[in-house]
């Protein structure tokens, strides 16, 4: 079942993915059987545009579509962003198959000697989302 994050399940992607959020922050679950499968989490909010945050125990395509369909559809934003630290290949590897493309990266932003990657995702661009026409 997919649904709004509670706040225990925010806690379980901050907690596995290091992240600290915003009060602002919102998400939604992927959950079987009481156990916490995935979350996306969305935070720092602009007018247009959401950074997007993924853990995944185990991950369906309808759990993606929908990760991208909230920003995109529901919450109306045209953009989607990921910051991930450069050493962490697994995450990079993971967000250029869902179709992020590396837009900069910041020289020692994570830290001295690690990079920080920043990546879109432009709504026209989204694979994962329905279009209407």
């Amino acid at each position: 079942m997919i649904r709004a994050s509670t706040h225990q399940e925010i806690g379980v992607l901050c907690n596995r993915t290091g992240l600290v959020p915003t009060p602002y922050m919102k998400g939604i679950s992927l959950i079987s059987e009481n156990r916490i499968l995935a979350v996306a989490g969305y935070d720092r909010w602009t007018d247009n545009c959401v950074e997007m945050h993924i853990w995944a125990d185990f991950l369906i395509p309808g759990f993606v579509r929908a990760a991208f369909e909230y920003p995109f559809i529901q919450a109306g934003k045209g953009l989607v962003i990921g910051v991930i630290a450069g050493n962490n290949v697994a995450a990079l590897s993971f967000t250029q198959r869902l179709g992020f493309e590396v837009k900069y990266v910041i020289k020692d932003g994570n830290a001295v000697g690690v990079d920080l990657v920043l990546q879109e995702m432009r709504k026209e661009n989204c694979r994962w989302i329905r279009r209407l026409n």
